[in-house]
């Protein structure tokens, strides 16, 4: 939806260059640069999500939003040229206007199906995002699909009646970018006559568009049948760190290896930076495989608008291993700019080379607009038009493009529409075979947004818009039979539209932005989209129509043949790559498609998961025989197994610091750990809790393609550490009275003087030794001993562990014992000089000083409950019955 870029001295969005440098003027404008070498690089592969139902079941409902599709958008700038197009030395003149014959291309509905002219295609609205609809649009066997901006439809060939039509938006889901819910248009239809699958993408991103990430978003139909066979959804991040430029005005082109795509990359608001070009690996995106691809760069804003090469298979495949052709009009002289594009999706050996250039007629660069009697309307000027169609018909390989320019031999004649046939046999590009600007004498009509296709025979159709300031926009086609005069268009021009009424656009400039000529896979009929209107006003509508223009083209011939496919073995996932086998009766060669859990390269199949796996067999017949039915065999995939390799662990140390352990999977996934004794463990990270033993298991759970592993455990002692001697005393506030039998209990907390980043586990074993009185100030009667013992951690970060913090509870608390009868039966026992701890501490590795306070008491005291100790006489004093916590002690 980018616009155009013009040679010479009109102010519309242009770009002019001399020699190998480009200047542009402006405000937002880059300095004069040369050429940067081209760069070919693979992208980090990308997984599909998928849809496995029938486009019946997404809401048959248009978008919800609309608006202009502006020229130029917010984020490009409105660029002047500095220079004025010049013709190359040996650049070739136009030829005098040639009298052709006069008769008239067939009228729509004389192909191979049974409906009658043209049927309508999507309009704005019901499916409508905007003006203009850039409509376009591709044919299979059974269906036509078309995409306007941002809506889909699926027509049958067969009488032209729409199967089902959706929003992008609503198509897509799952990928969690853009692509779900934020498509914003530029539609592309590619139908791939190879793999019988087709391409629907358009670009999606957040916002204003004017910040990436930028998306181009690839739906694959995992069938050849569009409505009920489900499809596959790519989201290809189209920017990355070093380009983080938007990509206007994507064309696709499909190829033996691969779906070729070309865009115009923008940067923010002011500007445009460079062509970038992408080969996606076709077999992957015909498998839902996780997608490889290559990205070129230009790294130089000298040229504009390039389109791959697009082949159709009944007009030519191109020799195994020829790269893609990339060709753009040049912007500075009158010439093509064609590039080599060969894609190594495994390896380093992508190569972008180029430009080949190739001089062709001088012309008059067409007017940013044509006349219409509503609106003038947008004409794109002369960038090259969608698609750069190849042919290889009888030994000559050609790339067929066209563009708009001013017509008739002056530079004041209507729009007219320059073609152009150019030599590629053997992967040299040579010279155009023939070339036309179209019409040669002008009738005060223009015509513009042209697109143009083969045919088997190597005849070929343009269609086109035709308006002028009394002339409503009208939908047209001409062509050539290949044994016509070279450089002519004797198949005169034929409307697409007899006795349909018509009105004009108004309110609105936007008009088309490409259309699409595309060839049947019967090798002789073409199919052609495009827009007008019915009424005068801003609800554009769009026409599909079909014509055969050599009624002596012959279709596949009429012969039946049937394919021998048998039945394939069920596999494991994991095992080889094996080969499949199928013959037709014909004698002719078979191919192989596959979809689910595996890929398909010539005829060796590759298991991508446990599941199941469909391999279908075909053969499209010739000149004799007519296409063979598709034969299936679908074979299950089962999970394999997998084990854990998981070695002794030795014996440790309590004290001893953390640890990890590691243990491998054969099926490469992650083994995660479980602990039990005395001992945790985190990630693989083991921690020592104290004395005694530990049981580590190491466990795989499986997943699609793997049965869960047997677990593995491995048990390891934990020895007793050299503990470090701990002595620290707490005074008596007042003094504790009790009687023999009461609970004298003991306890402690601990303070890191820095916290850890990893957790410290504490082992302290000892006693609190009490000493006891008959009488207040009497002697020593005798000391009550209160094994204190406990295991601990203090949590990483943290920098205290504390059992209690209340003093009155005895929850917590690490010994207790009863009190003894040190006095006699019934007779009062006092402390009042506090006690002492007398204990052995071990501990794990650690940063910082550990520092310990004890405390003591005995719960019954003076005829007091357990829960209340306080003071009789004093209800705000509740230590007449404990100790006192000690001073700290640190080791």
């Amino acid at each position: 939806m980018a616009r155009g870029i013009v040679k010479a001295t009109l102010a519309f969005g242009a770009i002019a260059a001399i020699g190998a440098g480009i200047a542009m003027t402006g405000a937002g404008a880059a300095p004069s640069v040369a050429p940067e070498r081209p760069t070919a690089s693979r992208g980090a592969t990308v997984s599909p999500a998928v849809f496995r139902h029938s486009v019946h079941s997404l809401p048959q409902l248009g978008p919800s939003s609309r608006h202009e599709f502006k020229k130029p958008r917010s984020w490009e700038p409105e660029l002047e040229p500095s220079f004025q197009k010049t013709p190359p030395a040996n650049a070739l003149q136009p030829a005098a206007p040639t009298t052709e014959p006069a008769a008239a291309a067939p009228a729509p509905g004389t192909g191979g199906d049974s409906f009658a002219g043209s049927f309508l295609g999507l309009d704005f609205a019901t499916w409508g995002a905007g003006w203009p609809p850039d409509t376009n649009g591709d044919v299979g066997p059974a269906h036509y699909v078309q995409a306007v901006n941002t809506s889909i439809g699926i027509f049958r060939k067969t009488d032209g009646v729409r199967l089902a039509a959706f929003t992008f938006n609503s198509l897509w889901g799952g990928t969690g970018t853009a692509c779900d819910d934020n498509n914003q248009g530029d539609p592309t239809v590619t139908y791939d006559p190879i793999g019988d699958h087709w391409f629907v993408a358009d670009f999606a991103f957040t916002g204003s568009g004017s910040k990436p990430p930028y998306y181009e978003c690839i739906a694959v139909s995992r069938t050849g049948d569009p409505v009920n066979g489900g499809w596959w959804f790519y989201a290809v991040r189209a920017d990355d760190a070093s380009h983080p430029w938007f990509p206007d005005y994507p064309k696709m082109g499909i190829w033996p290896d691969g779906l070729y795509m070309t865009a115009n990359m923008f940067q923010g608001a002011s500007t445009y930076r460079e062509v970038r070009g992408w080969a996606f690996n076709r077999t992957d995106l015909e498998s839902g495989a996780p997608l490889r691809y290559v990205v070129a760069d230009t790294n130089t804003a000298t040229y504009f608008s390039m389109l791959p090469s697009n082949m159709r298979t009944a007009s030519g495949a191109p020799p195994a291993g020829r790269p893609n052709l990339f060709v753009s009009e040049s912007q500075s002289v009158y010439g093509l700019e064609v590039f080599k594009f060969h894609a190594d999706y495994s390896g380093s050996g992508s190569t972008f080379t180029g430009p080949t250039n190739v001089s062709h007629v001088t012309y008059a660069v067409a007017a940013s607009t044509v006349p219409s009697p509503g609106s003038s309307l947008d004409s794109l000027a002369e960038r090259l038009m969608n698609q750069a169609q190849y042919t290889n018909i009888d030994g000559v390989e050609s790339l067929w493009v066209n563009h708009s320019v001013h017509c008739c031999g002056t530079s004041t004649g209507p729009t007219g529409i320059h073609w152009l046939q150019l030599d590629v046999t053997g992967g040299t590009i040579g010279t155009p075979i023939q070339q036309q600007i179209y019409p040669g004498v002008s009738d005060g009509l223009h015509r513009w947004m042209g697109s143009l296709a083969v045919d088997q025979k190597g005849d070929m159709a343009l269609g086109y818009s035709v308006s002028s300031a009394t002339l409503n926009p009208d939908i047209r086609y001409a062509g050539r039979f290949a044994t016509d005069p070279s450089g002519t268009l004797p198949q005169t021009e034929t409307t697409m539209l007899p006795g349909v009424t018509r009105g004009t656009q108004t309110t609105y400039t936007r008009w088309g932005d490409y259309s699409a000529m595309t060839l049947d896979p019967n090798g002789c009929d073409f199919w052609y989209t495009t827009e007008y209107y019915s009424v005068t006003g801003t609800n554009w509508q769009t026409r599909i129509g079909s014509f055969r223009l050599n009624p002596n083209c012959a279709t596949t011939g009429t012969q039946s043949q049937t394919i021998t496919f048998g039945a394939l073995a069920s596999k494991t996932y994991g095992d080889a790559d094996f080969t499949v086998t199928a013959t037709a009766s014909s004698g002719l060669p078979v191919s192989f498609s596959a979809t689910d859990n595996c890929t398909v390269s010539g005829n060796t199949v590759h298991l991508t998961g446990a599941g199941s796996c469909t391999i279908t067999a075909s053969q499209a017949g010739d000149a004799t025989y007519a296409p063979a039915p598709d034969v299936s065999q679908t074979f299950t995939i089962a999970q394999a197994s997998q084990t854990i390799s998981f070695g002794p662990l030795a014996d440790k140390t309590f004290g001893d610091p953390d640890f990890p352990v590691n243990a491998t999977a054969s099926s490469g996934l992650p083994v995660s750990f479980a602990a039990a004794g005395n001992c945790t463990v985190s990630g693989n990270t083991v921690h020592l809790t104290g004395v005694g033993s530990c049981t580590i298991t190491a466990s795989q759970g499986g997943n699609s393609n793997y049965t869960p592993a047997a677990s593995v455990s491995q048990t390891f002692e934990i020895a007793q550490g050299t503990g470090t001697r701990l002595t620290t005393s707490g005074a008596m506030e007042g003094q504790i009275q009790f009687l023999a039998g009461s609970w004298v209990n003991g306890g402690f907390h601990v303070k890191l003087t820095q916290s850890n980043v990893s957790p410290v586990t504490v082992q302290l074993s000892g006693t609190v030794l009490v000493p006891v009185h008959c009488s207040v100030g009497g002697p020593v009667a005798g000391t009550i001993s209160v094994p204190v013992s406990a295991s601990f951690t203090i949590p990483a970060g943290s920098t205290s562990y504390s059992p209690t913090n209340d003093q009155r509870s005895i929850l917590g608390w690490m010994g207790a014992v009863q009190a003894p009868e040190l006095c006699g039966a019934s007779a009062q026992m006092y402390n009042t000089e506090g006690a002492t701890l007398d204990a052995s501490v071990v501990s794990s590795a650690h940063a910082g000083l550990l520092s310990f306070q004890f405390h003591y008491r005995v719960p019954v005291a003076k005829n007091k409950p357990d829960t209340n100790c306080t003071d009789a006489g004093d209800p705000n004093h509740n230590t007449a019955c404990q100790g006192k916590w000690s001073t700290a002690t640190s080791i």
